[in-house]
C-alpha cells in the first residue's frame, strides 16, 4: 500500500520491490485490515474468489471455487456457508471469512493488524487455535497488537516498536507484560491506580419485558429485563450473535423492539429515536467505528458534534461557528 522512501524487503531471501498490493500477493503475503475489506452484499464464496483467476477466463467458476474452498474449511476448521452474505455474519464470521481469502490465495506470510479488536473472548480463542495450525504447517504469521497478554499467549518472538523504530526484540518466554508494557511507552509504569469504591446507586436504567427480531428476522431478545444503577458497570457477557448488538441498537433508537419499555432517569425512551436517547443523555460506541461510528470524510471536529451540530453552543445566525467548535474540541 505505500512505497519504503529507504531500505530493502526481503522474502525468503530474495530481494523485492513491492510496488502495489498484487506484487506482495504474488509473492505469498496477505493481510488481514483491523476494518475488514469485504462486499457485505456479495456472498461469502463471492468474497473469497474476488481478484483471483479462473480457468473460465471471463466467467467465474464457482463450482471449482466451492471445491477448493470447502478443502481449506475441513482443513482448518473455519466452517461457514459459503452462500451466506456477509452483512448477515457477525463480526467473527466475517474475520474468517477475511483468513479463507488468504487461505485461497495461499499465503505463506500472514499480516493481522489489530485481529482481536472487535472480538469477543471466544472468537478469539478460536482465532488463535485456527493460527497456530497455520504456523504449524509452516507458514508465518505477523500479528500486530496492543494486547499485551494476548501477544505472549500467541507469539514465539516479539518486536516492540515506538515511535517508528524497533526499540527491543525480545523472545516471548524471556519477556514479561510489564517489561514489555515499559517498552512501548518509554518510561515505567505505575503498578495500578488507586480508584475510589463507589456504592451502586438509583437506577439510570430500566428494561422490561424487551423483544425484539435480528436481521435474519429471528428473534434475538426475549421478555429481556435489566436495570442499571448509577456509579456502576454493567457487562453483558455471550458469545457474538446472542442479542447484545440487537439490544445496544434498540436502546439508542436504530432498531425497532417489537414489544417491551425502556426507562432513562425514569423517563420513557421513545424507542426507534436515536434523538430521544440523545436527549436522554445517553452515547453509544459501536463495535465497527468506522462503518456505523465515524463520517471518515468529515474532520475529527465535525465528527465530535455529529449529536450536537444544531445546538446554539455551535452556531451563529443559523451557521456552524468553527471556532467555537474549534474551542470545543481542544477543551476535550
Amino acid at each position: 500500500y505505500y512505497a519504503c522512501d529507504e531500505g530493502e524487503v526481503f522474502i525468503k531471501g530474495n530481494r523485492v520491490d513491492l510496488t502495489c498490493p498484487r506484487d506482495a500477493i504474488r509473492r505469498g503475503v496477505g493481510m488481514i485490515h483491523q476494518h475488514f475489506a469485504l462486499v457485505p452484499s456479495q456472498s461469502v464464496i463471492e468474497n473469497v474468489i474476488i481478484g483471483t483467476d479462473t480457468d473460465k477466463g471471463i466467467f467465474l467458476d464457482l463450482e471449482s471455487a466451492r471445491a477448493k474452498l470447502r478443502e481449506i474449511q475441513k482443513r482448518f476448521t473455519l466452517q461457514l456457508d459459503p452462500d451466506a452474505k456477509i452483512w448477515t455474519l457477525s463480526v467473527g464470521e466475517q474475520q474468517k471469512v477475511e483468513i479463507l481469502k488468504a487461505l485461497y490465495r495461499d499465503v505463506d506470510i500472514l499480516i493481522m493488524d489489530e485481529p482481536t479488536a472487535v472480538l469477543s473472548p471466544g472468537e478469539t480463542e478460536d482465532l488463535f487455535k485456527t493460527l497456530k495450525s497455520l504456523v504449524q504447517e509452516g507458514r508465518s504469521v505477523v500479528f500486530i497488537s496492543h494486547k499485551l497478554h494476548e501477544v505472549m499467549s500467541i507469539s514465539d518472538r516479539i518486536m516492540v516498536l515506538r515511535a517508528g523504530e524497533v526499540v527491543a526484540e525480545k523472545k516471548t518466554s524471556e519477556t514479561t507484560l510489564r517489561e514489555l508494557a515499559n517498552l512501548m511507552v518509554g518510561r515505567e509504569l505505575l503498578e495500578k491506580l488507586d480508584k475510589k469504591k463507589m456504592q451502586p446507586g438509583e437506577p439510570v436504567l430500566q428494561i422490561e419485558n424487551l423483544h425484539a427480531l435480528n436481521d435474519k428476522r429471528l428473534p434475538a431478545l426475549r421478555a429481556l429485563g435489566l436495570v442499571v444503577r448509577r456509579n456502576e458497570v454493567l457487562g453483558l457477557a455471550g458469545v457474538s450473535g446472542n442479542g447484545q448488538r440487537e439490544l445496544a441498537e434498540i436502546l439508542f433508537g436504530i432498531r425497532e423492539a417489537s414489544q417491551g419499555r425502556v426507562k432513562v432517569n425514569g423517563n420513557p425512551l421513545r424507542l426507534g429515536s436515536p434523538v430521544s436517547a440523545i436527549h436522554l443523555g445517553m452515547a453509544r460506541i459501536p463495535e465497527d467505528r468506522i462503518e456505523t461510528g465515524l463520517l471518515m470524510d468529515l474532520t475529527v471536529e465535525e465528527n465530535l458534534i455529529l449529536e450536537s451540530h444544531v445546538s446554539p453552543e455551535f452556531q451563529r445566525r443559523g451557521l456552524l461557528d468553527f471556532k467555537k467548535i474549534r474551542r470545543f474540541s481542544e477543551e476535550l
